[in-house]
């Protein structure tokens, strides 16, 4: 156990003595932001017209990968996860996406807030 602790130490990558001689990498996973720090605001007023109203259908899980793109997209400027998100929730949402994928993102996550906020 010494040997693998000091190996941890040595290395600077949390790498046992085991990881270096296969040859494995240790990953560091960041945690989930909250979405009290994400820097996606919307703004919806009261008389918002809902566009896709089967966002009813979507899961808290799938709304927070939404806002994890959309953070991606603003703090990274990436653009490939939201893209992708939005082709299969418009699949799943049984719909052609016929703006551009973030633009739909984003009215998604309105409309879903705003369907939530009326039940």
């Amino acid at each position: 156990g010494m040997v693998a602790i000091i190996t941890i130490i040595v290395t600077g990558k949390g790498q046992r003595l085991g990881d270096l001689l296969a040859g494995t990498t240790v990953i560091k996973l960041q945690s989930v932001r909250s979405l009290a720090t994400n820097p996606v605001k919307l703004n919806i007023d009261e008389e918002h017209l809902v566009v896709y109203s089967s966002v009813s259908n979507l899961a808290d899980e799938e709304v927070a990968l939404i806002d994890e793109a959309l953070t991606f997209n603003v703090t990274e400027g990436n653009s490939g996860p939201a893209n992708l998100l939005a082709q299969k929730l418009a699949e799943k949402m049984g719909i052609t996406l016929s703006e551009p994928p973030i633009k739909f993102l984003y009215q998604v996550k309105k409309d879903y807030h705003f369907v939530m906020s009326q039940k």
